[in-house]
């Protein structure tokens, strides 16, 4: 007969596993290419509906980064310290690659961080080494590297002495690379910048955060850039912990003259129960990295900031602002007898409104700007709330025409949600514009729901939204969790 094991036993025996710490039998992880969803599905499968899949080695871990482009994707495996490029016609069961990229550094975590830089001059792959040391006097400092015309995948046998240039975290412990991100011209000096996030001190104060700014650097001879010579951008009161840099988007214009407005989130900003933060700053000659524009504060407890993304949900000139809240549920928390959840939620910002907080006299507005809308999962019960109590609803967000009606679909992550007797088996929650409503017209729906049925699948933590095979319509990649 099969025991039934509990924890951490689970590795000695041959039966089901059953208790939070089963999770850690499950460290290996599968890649799901879901095709446009011209016809939406209430209810998908992972697995089921994926017209292709990927599957990993044991190896590879799970903790993986997705990078989507026009042909396939690229994926960054910070454990193994290297990035893999997949082609989309070859993403079969195979495991196929068409390329690799190693660290020479061992540890370094190379692959935790993906974007693409577009300047006037060339298209640059960026990948985060938060765990790099330069040197004996920089451990953990973090690097940055920059790979050119790599955006689009790569093929062969790559490494790090490859690279056009890095940057590198000049002090120990600044883990700069946790995030990386291609921006517009934040400043107005005519260049596009880069942003990458250091979750290291910053202002002295441990776990704090900092984002680092440059743009492309005048090459003196060596290829090795110090994160000195760079923007330094952080919260006006640096606080232990608060993650400042969790989310970071750079690439749009909420103020006149298309310039590019650098937005910051810090979910665990506000201490105790954070309600969290997203930092605006000012574009042109209001960009000031000491004092950001705007501030966005959360509930209680919600983690305001966890993910951000950008889509465009009534049609204006102005791009309109998804934050992720995977914290408290402010409504559950303070309906009869207060409980404890995260099952989270995801604020809409809507540009225009942005964009008159931006422009006018602060003074005129002595109220916290609220969210124009908020995306809920709708919880049939309290027990059925308290059961899904880390269901962690908008922990990721990605946007994109899912569906080929020239609209952006807003793509939810709640990678803690159960499935029946499945813990965390994780959902994926699609939302699109319908016709009647608010927002001139418009409201938004959920449509999808795209929902993991195996225990710690964890469906809704990483995924991205690309159009991989160029016909005009976005792809959907997921990356699963599964048993060794």
């Amino acid at each position: 007969m099969a025991l039934l094991c509990t924890g951490f036993a689970a590795a000695g025996c041959d039966g089901d596993c059953t208790g939070a710490a089963c999770a850690d039998l499950y460290g290996s992880a599968d890649l799901h290419r879901i095709g446009g969803l011209e016809a939406p599905g209430e209810l998908l499968d992972p697995v089921a509906n994926a017209s292709t899949t990927w599957a990993a080695g044991d190896e590879f871990g799970y903790n993986w980064v997705l990078h989507g482009w026009a042909g396939g994707v690229t994926l960054g495996m910070p454990d193994l310290g290297e990035l893999r490029s997949l082609d989309a016609d070859v993403l079969e069961n195979t495991g196929t690659t068409i390329g690799t990229l190693v660290s020479e550094e061992p540890g370094d975590a190379f692959g935790s961080a993906l974007d693409v830089w577009e300047t006037a001059q060339a298209s640059y792959l960026m990948v985060g080494a938060p765990r790099a040391s330069s040197d004996a006097d920089h451990v953990l400092a973090g690097a940055a590297y920059f790979f050119e015309t790599l955006g689009g995948g790569f093929e062969g046998q790559l490494s790090t002495g490859s690279r056009t240039f890095e940057v590198v975290g000049h002090e120990a412990g600044l883990a700069l690379g946790s995030l990386v991100a291609g921006c517009g011209d934040i400043d107005g000096d005519g260049k596009r910048e880069f942003a990458l996030t250091a979750a290291g001190a910053a202002g002295g104060v441990e776990l704090a955060g900092a984002v680092y700014v440059g743009s492309a650097p005048a090459f003196g001879e060596s290829p090795r850039i110090n994160s000195t010579g760079l923007i330094e951008v952080r919260a006006p009161v640096p606080e232990r912990g608060a993650a400042y840099g969790r989310a970071v988007l750079c690439d749009r214009s909420l103020q006149d003259g298309g310039l590019a407005n650098l937005v910051v989130g810090a979910p665990y900003s506000g201490g105790g129960r954070a309600p969290g933060a997203v930092y605006v700053y000012g574009a042109g000659p209001d960009f000031d990295a000491t004092e950001p524009l705007l501030t966005l504060t959360g509930e209680s407890g919600s983690y305001l900031g966890a993910a951000m993304t950008w889509a465009n949900v009534d049609s204006d000139d102005w791009p309109d602002l998804f934050v992720g809240a995977p914290g408290v549920d402010p409504v559950l928390a303070s309906a009869g007898e207060p409980i404890r959840t995260m099952s989270g939620a995801v604020h809409l910002y809507l540009g225009s409104q942005l964009n008159a907080r931006l422009t006018s006299d602060i003074s005129e507005f002595l109220d916290p700007l609220q969210p124009n809308a908020t995306l809920t999962w709708e919880w049939q019960s309290r027990d059925e709330a308290t059961r899904d109590a880390d269901a962690r609803m908008g922990f990721a967000l990605d946007a994109g025409d899912l569906n080929g009606a020239d609209s952006d679909e807003i793509v939810v992550g709640m990678p803690g949600i159960d499935a029946g007797a499945n813990a965390q088996a994780g959902a994926i929650v699609v939302w699109t514009v319908s016709s009647v409503g608010l927002f001139g017209g418009q409201v938004l729906s959920r449509t999808t729901v795209i929902a993991g049925d195996q225990p710690f699948q964890e469906t809704g933590a990483r995924f991205a939204v690309s159009d991989l095979d160029a016909d005009g319509v976005a792809d959907l990649v997921i990356q699963n969790r599964r048993k060794n």
